[in-house]
């Protein structure tokens, strides 16, 4: 699947911040997924990017006088050994965005308790560049996720 944003730094990930820009920044998203193996294999990958750069009044996080012209990409393999378990591994890479990792790697474990509840857990590293404000170089993180159907 394909899509278009009129202006990137209105989105949920507020690029940059919430004050009014100077111009609107539009972008693009790619999406895809495929699955074999009898439904038991999953490949995705999510890639977004802005059509330009931002004024840097708006959005300049190295402060290099050029606008900033983000990119993120996220990739997915998920292996279901059995139905109620999944196995997976990630990677995400980013360019010119404001406190995220520059490039993050991970992994994740997912099994059904019951009809109802889904247990994930998953680590994620992350290597930071230019683009990071509170100084850190890298991050890792442990994320335990409990889904309710009904």
């Amino acid at each position: 699947t394909a899509g278009y944003t009129s202006h990137l730094a209105a989105s949920d990930i507020h690029l940059a911040g919430d004050e009014p820009q100077q111009d609107r920044v539009d972008a693009y998203n790619i999406f895809g997924r495929y699955d074999w193996g009898g439904n038991r294999y999953h490949v995705l990958a999510d890639y977004t990017a802005a059509l330009s750069e931002f004024d840097p009044a708006d959005l300049d996080a190295n402060a290099d006088g050029e606008g900033d012209q983000p990119m993120a990409l996220n990739t997915e393999f998920v292996y279901e050994p059995k139905p109620d378990m999944l196995w997976g591994a990630s990677y995400q890479m980013t360019d010119e965005m404001v406190d995220y990792p520059e490039s993050s790697y991970g992994v994740m474990y997912g099994e059904r308790l019951s009809d109802l509840v889904m247990l994930k857990l998953a680590y994620t590293h992350g290597e930071y560049g230019d683009y990071v404000t509170a100084g850190q170089q890298s991050e890792d993180c442990l994320v335990a996720e409990i889904g309710l159907m009904f």
